[in-house]
């Protein structure tokens, strides 16, 4: 990745987002107690932020994908609303092998580890279109990953939402931020 706008296409890849998306939700508490049998996320990717530097070496590249596939495979186990395809993980394996996998895998992680975003139906359905119906049955159907139901109520994560097509507004701060560039 020579410059900025590399990293931008990083952020607006889909297999990326959908990979915030799985490593982001696990580090929420909820999560984490209603799956114990997850080891800890945080701690894995923790693991894999040290051993990323060296991935340019080979047998570091199978441990690192190892211990990551690991990981996704207890995730997406336990939480049928975080998947992954067949595409996802071929994007996966070729970016270990890149030149740049240190700074992907870097970025990977921290996006996983900010703050996520969340919307619910009727928020997507304002800002995305379609009926609020129409968003609970596609993440019912597990049409879009990085959702969460907290008793009645869907919940949509924004890197969810962005793996699945949708442009998700920017936050009001980035709003004011982008008029005073204007100005």
């Amino acid at each position: 990745m020579d410059n900025i706008q590399d990293l931008v296409k990083l952020r607006q890849n889909p297999h990326f987002l959908r990979f915030v998306a799985i490593l982001g939700v696990p580090q929420f508490i909820e999560w984490r107690q209603a799956h114990p049998e997850v080891p800890s996320v945080r701690g894995t990717l923790n693991r894999l932020m040290k051993l990323r530097k060296h991935l340019p070496t080979r047998s570091i590249q199978q441990q690192f994908l190892n211990e990551f596939v690991g990981m996704l495979v207890w995730i997406v186990q336990a939480d049928e609303h975080l998947h992954y395809s067949v595409e996802d993980m071929d994007w996966i394996i070729e970016s270990v092998s890149s030149p740049d996998a240190p700074l992907i895998f870097s970025t990977l992680f921290v996006y996983a580890s900010c703050p996520i975003r969340w919307f619910s139906a009727e928020q997507v359905a304002t800002f995305a279109g379609r009926s609020p119906s129409t968003w609970q049955k596609r993440a019912a159907d597990g049409l879009i990953v990085g959702v969460e139901k907290i008793g009645k109520t869907w919940l949509f994560s924004e890197s969810g939402l962005a793996a699945a097509g949708v442009t998700v507004p920017p936050m009001e701060r980035e709003k004011e931020e982008e008029h005073e560039e204007e100005a």
